[in-house]
């Protein structure tokens, strides 16, 4: 979206008519905040008439917007106009929640061996060699051991996926 010193509308494309759901003919010349009813934070931004990115997530849409403003300015530093522009980031912080679910599933996955591991070498250190009880325990380490490096490899197994191209298969 295009501005000019008034905050008036001098021109927004396509994808601005649907985020702000409206026509270009309608709004050309007419202030932004006819359009920014839902849009609080980028009324704020343009009020304080510096550069910023926001953040908005409109009200009637399960959408997230980041949104970067910039002033317009001559070679003199004199402000003509400002330009809005817009990026979906829906899937970029549905992608981010899950991540954070996941890594938190991995290292609760990760801490329940480890913590099994630390409690039966505590408990070694208690148990004479000769006793049979240590043997079972050693295997019981040996078995969170193994356990969290296939945690680890299928991690690493998912990352070597991840990284290959979805159209060649080549990373």
């Amino acid at each position: 979206v295009f501005l000019n010193d008034e905050d008036e509308i001098v021109d927004l494309n396509p994808a601005a008519e649907k985020i702000f759901s409206c026509k270009k003919r309608d709004q050309l010349g007419k202030p932004i905040t006819n359009i920014l009813h839902d849009f609080i934070e980028i009324k704020e931004a343009l009020r304080n008439k510096t550069e910023s990115v926001v953040e908005i997530n409109p009200s009637q849409k399960n959408t997230s917007y980041e949104i970067k403003i910039s002033s317009l300015k001559k070679e003199s530093g004199k402000k003509y106009g400002s330009l809005i522009m817009l990026w979906d980031i829906t899937e970029l912080k549905t992608a981010f929640y899950e991540l954070d679910a996941y890594a938190h599933t991995v290292a609760h996955d990760l801490k329940t061996p480890i913590g099994h591991m630390v409690g039966y070498a505590n408990l070694l250190q208690n148990i004479p060699a000769d006793d049979p009880e240590r043997e079972k325990l050693l295997e019981n380490i040996v078995a969170g051991g193994l356990k969290m490096t296939s945690i680890i490899d299928e991690l690493l197994k998912l990352a070597e996926i991840r990284s290959l191209d979805p159209k060649s298969g080549e990373q």
